[in-house]
């Protein structure tokens, strides 16, 4: 349990608007909240500041951060949801069965 709660705060740490690690970070809190392995618990999503990093990495808006901000969005709809990357592939997007965000949302 100690393991799981170092791997997400290290995660947590990493999803900062001013890097460039940031699109990686969210790429690997989707992998941790989907690896059944690990089973993050709400107090433990919660207690590493989760909910605030994310907040942030998805709102904050200022063209100097290393990754704008309709970038760090889209990365966020590709890895949670399943949405493509690119417009071009939009047309021929099928959904998911099990999206991450689903397992956002119950933390």
């Amino acid at each position: 349990a100690l393991e799981v709660m170092r791997t997400l705060k290290k995660t947590v740490d990493n999803m900062d608007p001013s890097s460039t690690g940031c699109l990686n970070a969210i790429n690997e809190l989707c992998t941790l909240l989907s690896d059944s392995t690990t089973s993050i618990s709400a107090f433990e999503f919660i207690h590493c500041e989760a909910p605030q990093k994310l907040y942030r990495i998805l709102s904050e808006d200022n063209p100097q951060l290393a990754v704008l901000l309709t970038v760090r969005l889209r990365y966020f709809l590709h890895v949670f949801m399943g949405l493509p990357e690119q417009d071009a592939e939009l047309s021929s997007w099928i959904p998911q069965e099990k999206p991450g965000i689903l397992l956002l949302l119950q933390k």
